[in-house]
Formats: C-alpha cells, structure tokens, sequence
C-alpha cells in the first residue's frame, strides 16, 4: 500500500522524511493572508472615492492595494479644485464595453484628463474709459480667441434701397431728351 499526499505547498525535505513516519508537522500560518483580518481603513478622501468607484460604475471596482497606489492621482484632481462628483464623471463617463484592467484605465483617465492648475489672480485696479473712439472697450468670447471690437457705424447702405414694387424700369423714369435712342 502506498500513500499519495499531494501539496500545492512547496516543503523542504525535512518535512517531507518527517510525513511517512507519521509526524507531520503542523500547518504554518499562510504568507498570502493578512495577519490582521480587519486591517484599519485610510480616512483619506481620495482613497474613499477610489473604493466607492465600484458602486457608481460595477466594471470600475477596485482592489485595496489599486486604491492605496492611485489615491495620489486623484489628490491631485482634489487640490486642484475638482470636486468629488466631476472626478466621478471623468472616471465613468464613456466607459469601453470591456474594461480588462480597471486600475489601469482609472490611472490612465486620471493622468490623461488631469484638469489645469487654478491660479488666482489678485484683483486688479479698474481700467479708466477711453479717451478716443478708437479704444473702445472689448468683449473677448473665450481666452483662446481674439478681443472683439465693435464697428463703427456705416454712413452708406449696403446696397440701394430696391424699387418700389409696380414701379416702371429706371430707363422709363428719365426724361425723354436723355433717354438712348
């Protein structure tokens, strides 16, 4: 008769002359469980965001460690004035059908989409009314594009007033000594 014992566990040879004479030495503790089995849980608000990522959007769910690695990123998106709900929709918003790796897509979306660093500006002297029709004030649209001056009134029309309707052609209204013959 022969006995099989079958281990995933890697045991040295000590362990293994000890097994056929019947002393087999007792379990020891597993390496891959935490020796603490409720571990305290960070108080940070970037963290606490990352760990409720799973309950906005199930595809995006998140690990312990994810949270802890990518809870920088998203204190940066908070210091630089975002607010919990925008990184919520940067994050969630247009998601691909399968997402294979979801730390890396959050790492990638909170990289690539970082928004601008805010700076405040001190609040400026008022400028004073211009003296010449020619510096008058401006309105920008958008920061990107150029100030938009006004127009000076036209002193022409832009094309003639048309005729009056049932009115006979302009050649019937000359004189008949200046009419072409």
């Amino acid at each position: 008769m022969t006995r099989t014992y079958f281990s995933r566990t890697a045991r040295d040879d000590s362990w293994w002359a000890a097994l056929p004479a019947g002393n087999v030495p007792q379990a020891e503790p597993d390496e891959h469980q935490p020796a603490d089995p409720a571990p305290s849980r960070p108080h940070n608000p970037a963290y606490a965001l990352l760990a409720g990522l799973g309950r906005a959007e199930p595809r995006l769910t998140l690990s312990a460690a994810d949270c802890t690695s990518l809870a920088p990123y998203v204190a940066e998106w908070l210091a630089r004035g975002a607010s919990p709900d925008q990184v919520l929709a940067t994050l969630t918003a247009g998601l691909p059908t399968p997402v294979h790796h979801p730390a890396r897509f959050v790492l990638s979306r909170l990289t690539a989409k970082l928004p601008p660093v805010v700076i405040t500006q001190a609040p400026t002297a008022p400028a004073t009314t211009p003296a010449t029709p020619a510096a008058a004030p401006t309105k920008t649209t958008s920061p990107h594009r150029p100030p938009i001056r006004p127009h000076p009134p036209r002193t022409t029309p832009l094309r003639p007033n048309p005729p009056p309707p049932n009115s006979p052609p302009p050649d019937l209204l000359q004189p008949a000594s200046l009419r072409p013959t």
